[in-house]
């Protein structure tokens, strides 16, 4: 029978390479050989024959082993090279492609990279409008029918006017009338006593050049004493920050558990934001608003396109021992609900060769990258805290800080054509070349049964298309 024979062809074995020109040569078929496994006999046949290709059978075949019967002839035992003998049928093949050398998706999770225990911390920060003089704030009862604070009337002092308000409510002619007043008890009057970390000429009130309290006025009394009288609580929107969010990888490694990030916000402290709900955005942008008569301080936490994503609430009041009510400032936040992804566990178990939890397939590798994605794509809790004191406020900008993991170089063009990247598209094979890796594949061919599962097995456990 003839052949068509080749010396030093190189190709890997799980390949679908197939060689240019040959040398076609008739050689003899050893009796009761399969067509798997057939043994050819040649005396013409150089020894360094590696690779053979017979169009009768329209198979190419391995040269597993060459052995001399005699001086001059030679047995060449070759085994059937199912994915070059079959190539245009696998590249006809419609099948859910888990991984490729091309026509990947770089936000696809590729759980194969292998974290590393190292990581690099990222910072941006952007300054606020709190103040660090800040200004006080009393809550008073007057007979006035002005202010909108409920009952009560809210003025914001500086530092010299709470002096001011201090000794107008000491003179003991005053002192004296608020004891008639309110029966007894002249602090009665204050029903609180703050410094908040505001700025006093950003007070969101009307100026006034006098206080009242019960029904004592301070300039009438003989002393001067100046600020802004809330209306309400008087509440004021600082001006947005647009605070730039150090993405490092620019893939699926800038969301969790290969990247997190914390912010810190004046008054709430760190809060862990899911780096998941920002991705399609380069700034995050923090609106705010300061609530003078409280100390409340609520911030909004949206992206470029002005979706909100996030808010954080806090009280960052210092209460000053004039007033009669003082409040624990010490209130712990409550949990932010930091995402778990399940990514470290697949890895030990993948590592380790736990048969519960290692990848025995593309389908488990792709299960396993929407675990993480699902993990990553929880998201950051809104929460209130109430921290107080005016340490709280030492920091006055907001701070992002990106935590970011080393791993496997997955854009190296070495990893990627012995890899590939997630690609989990269903279309032909034909569409990639280089390294692919099939989720379930059932080519569908004209060969053996033997044929067949090899040539699947190949498929989903990965070979190149070449």
């Amino acid at each position: 029978m003839n052949i068509i024979y080749w010396t030093n062809f190189n190709k890997r074995k799980n390949s679908t390479k197939q060689p240019t020109s040959g040398t076609t040569l008739a050689v003899k078929l050893k009796d009761e050989c399969s067509i798997i496994n057939p043994i050819f006999q040649s005396a013409t046949m150089p020894a360094n024959t590696n690779y053979i290709y017979v169009a009768e059978w329209a198979r190419y075949y391995f040269v597993t082993n060459v052995v001399y019967t005699t001086n001059t002839i030679k047995e060449f035992s070759c085994e059937v090279d199912v994915l070059a003998s079959y190539k245009g049928a696998i590249g006809s093949t419609v099948a859910r492609i888990a991984f490729a050398s091309t026509g990947w998706n770089k936000d696809i999770v590729d759980p194969r990279a292998v974290i590393k225990s190292t990581k690099l911390k990222y910072e941006k920060s952007a300054a606020t409008e709190l103040n660090s003089t800040g200004c006080y704030v009393i809550t008073v009862f007057n007979d006035r029918s002005s202010g909108g604070n409920g009952m009560a009337t809210s003025y914001v002092l500086n530092a010299a006017n709470m002096n001011n308000f201090k000794a107008f409510m000491g003179d003991d002619t005053v002192y004296a009338a608020l004891k008639n007043y309110f029966q007894g008890e002249p602090l009665n009057s204050v029903f609180g006593a703050i410094w908040v970390p505001f700025d006093y000429a950003l007070t969101p009130g009307a100026g006034v050049n006098n206080v009242y309290i019960g029904t004592a006025d301070a300039t009438g009394s003989g002393f001067s004493v100046s600020g802004y009288e809330l209306s309400g609580t008087g509440i004021l929107q600082g001006t947005e920050i647009s605070l730039e969010i150090p993405y490092r990888y620019n893939d699926f490694r800038d969301i969790s558990p290969y990247s997190t990030a914390q912010l810190y916000l004046p008054g709430a402290g760190k809060v862990d934001i899911n780096l998941a709900d920002w991705l399609d955005t380069v700034y995050m942008k923090i609106t705010y608003t300061m609530e003078y008569a409280t100390g409340d301080l609520t911030y909004y936490l949206k992206d470029i396109n002005g979706n909100l994503i996030q808010t954080v609430s806090c009280n960052v009041a210092s209460q000053c021992p004039l007033g009669q009510i003082t409040n624990n400032g010490g209130g712990l936040l409550s949990s932010t609900g930091g995402t778990a992804a399940s990514l470290g566990g697949l890895m030990v178990g993948a590592l380790s060769g736990n048969g519960a939890m290692t990848f025995t397939s593309a389908a488990g590798l792709l299960a396993g990258a929407a675990s993480v994605a699902a993990s990553a794509n929880t998201h950051g809790v809104s929460l209130k805290g109430n921290l107080g004191g005016r340490t709280s406020t030492n920091i006055k900008d907001v701070i992002i800080t990106v935590y970011d993991v080393d791993t496997e170089d997955v854009n190296d063009v070495n990893y990627i054509a012995r890899k590939g990247r997630p690609v989990a598209l269903s279309h032909s094979i034909s569409n990639h070349s280089g390294y692919v890796q099939c989720d379930d594949a059932s080519a569908d061919i004209a060969g053996t049964s033997l044929e067949k599962d090899r040539v699947n097995q190949y498929l989903n456990t990965g070979f190149y298309y070449e």
